[in-house]
């Protein structure tokens, strides 16, 4: 898709992916590789990038290397952005601990201390994040409602509020590529994706469209709030009769005491109702997109989530979302409101069982009535948020930090063609002709100045449509008879076409054009 990937490839610091880095010296070392390894892979590639954005932790020391000499004066005029995913917990923030013998790892990363340690924190942390959000021009992150809980509540609150005018916006999906998979993976439609799910995993010989079908999907941690959902199964089956049914798509790691309770949780509710629980935290879950397109409403209650990307991925399936209000969730899960015929989906702000149980007593209610629920789940599908949506409003942000105005070349260039191909009577003159201006002896920027407009503007050439970038370029203007006098500014100098008639005016020699 026109994207250049530079890969930095040391297997002894990145053998995989989140490799455990075995010590905090490795830990910082491995990001210091990554930081000054990205901004030398751009010099060495001759890039003068305008915008460098660094992700979370790992290449966090780039603006500091960047702005404090490490370059000289390479990127003195590139502005260095800092996005943010998620800033959770210390983990999030890649936060190394020396030991009094090691002292602040000046002798690792060789930046001035202020950038990377505070010290009136009661322990002492080198805090990568904390010389992004120090040395970076701005920061931004993957939902306006993240971005407020950011500022108000962090650790590194701050830091994070010395950036004047931080950026976030809502993260997206491919959605004609995942509207594709759903039919590949899913199913030719909801009721086909649900039959599948009930008779591959509750055990059903037919589909049953009357039964609700709640799903989560996702990794089994404290931050994806499982247990609320687990511990709300026995009191839906007893509250619907048995006509519900819970499934839970996603591995539990047994070296992770929340999650192997989770585990144990679940094989205990899964043999005890087999037809209305399913989960197998033993297992990698692959049946994502048959879920999404399958159930009925999709379960996220995270106690935290920055962005979140699941909900995009049952929106676009028409699934509406019950969900905890944070971060990414509280921007885009919106409460169903039959009167309006507005939401998404139900929401609880109080995290605790009562709210999540009645937000899905809600969401029962709604299922009950057919034809809203078939409302409700065209409403979700049309909340979706395409990728090109976000990177339009990250293009935008960036733009801006540049003091620049986003500019399509080629159809500025067809609109002038365009303007100049259609007669105004009222602003030109009668017997104006369409004249042709050609560049045919290469270069980059190449611009037409004339005596047509007494020298006054600089007038651009554009690409013949088809041609390669170093081919013809070509402006077209409307002018009246008479003789003009013009010359070619390319790439910065004032040159003549030699394949164009030229005649000498007072010393200076211009190109010449007769209109007849």
């Amino acid at each position: 898709d026109g994207v250049n990937l530079i890969f930095l490839e040391r297997g002894d610091f990145f053998p995989k992916v989140y490799a455990d880095a075995g010590s905090q010296q490795k830990l910082l070392e491995t990001i210091v590789l990554m930081s000054l390894g990205s901004l030398e892979a751009i010099c060495q590639a001759g890039i003068q990038p305008a915008v460098v954005v660094t992700n979370d932790w790992l290449p966090a020391l780039a603006a500091g290397y960047g702005k404090n000499g490490f370059f000289g004066d390479y990127f003195n005029n590139t502005t260095f952005f800092h996005l943010i995913h998620n800033l959770g917990d210390g983990a999030y923030e890649g936060r190394v601990y020396p030991s009094p013998q090691q002292g602040n790892f000046e002798f690792i990363h060789r930046l001035p201390v202020h950038l990377l340690v505070d010290s009136w924190w009661q322990q002492k942390v080198v805090n990568p994040s904390r010389c992004a959000l120090l040395s970076s021009d701005s920061w931004g992150t993957v939902s306006p409602s993240y971005l407020k809980e950011l500022r108000s509540s962090h650790p590194l609150k701050d830091v994070l509020n010395i950036a004047r005018r931080p950026f976030a916006f809502p993260n997206g999906i491919r959605q004609a590529a995942r509207e594709k998979l759903l039919l590949q993976k899913g199913g030719e439609s909801h009721e086909a994706a649900k039959t599948t799910l009930q008779r591959k995993y509750f055990g059903f010989e037919n589909g049953d469209m009357s039964i609700p079908l709640f799903a989560f999907v996702g990794r089994i941690t404290a931050q994806k709030g499982v247990h609320l959902i687990l511990n709300a199964v026995e009191e839906l089956i007893h509250h619907t009769g048995g006509k519900i049914q819970i499934l839970v798509g996603g591995p539990a790691s047994q070296s992770d005491p929340y999650a192997s309770g989770c585990a144990s949780h679940m094989w205990h509710l899964r043999n005890k109702y087999r037809y209305s629980f399913w989960a197998a935290p033993d297992d990698f879950f692959t049946d994502g997109p048959t879920v999404n397109l399958g159930a009925d409403f999709g379960l996220m209650p995270s106690t935290f989530e920055p962005g979140g990307i699941v909900q995009q991925e049952f929106f676009v399936a028409g699934t509406p979302v019950v969900a905890f209000k944070t971060g990414g969730l509280r921007d885009t899960v919106h409460e169903w409101n039959p009167e309006t015929g507005e939401g998404n989906g139900f929401s609880f702000e109080a995290y605790q069982h009562s709210d999540f149980v009645w937000a899905i007593k809600r969401a029962l209610r709604v299922f009950s009535r057919p034809q809203e629920y078939e409302e409700l789940r065209a409403t979700a599908y049309e909340t979706t948020i395409d990728v090109s949506q976000v990177a339009w409003a990250w293009s935008s942000e960036f733009h801006r930090m540049r003091n620049a105005i986003y500019a399509d070349a080629s159809k500025i260039h067809s609109d002038l063609l365009l303007t100049a191909e259609t007669t105004n009577e009222e602003c030109l003159a009668p017997d104006a002709k369409l004249v042709s201006f050609r560049w045919t002896a290469g270069g980059k920027k190449v611009f037409l100045k004339g005596s047509f407009d007494d020298w006054t503007q600089q007038w651009p050439l554009g690409l013949e449509q088809g041609d390669a970038p170093d081919g013809p370029r070509l402006v077209r203007l409307k002018l009246p008879p008479g003789s003009y006098t013009y010359k070619f500014w390319v790439d910065g100098d004032w040159v003549l076409a030699d394949d164009q008639p030229k005649r000498d005016d007072g010393g200076f020699t211009n190109n010449v054009v007769e209109v007849k």
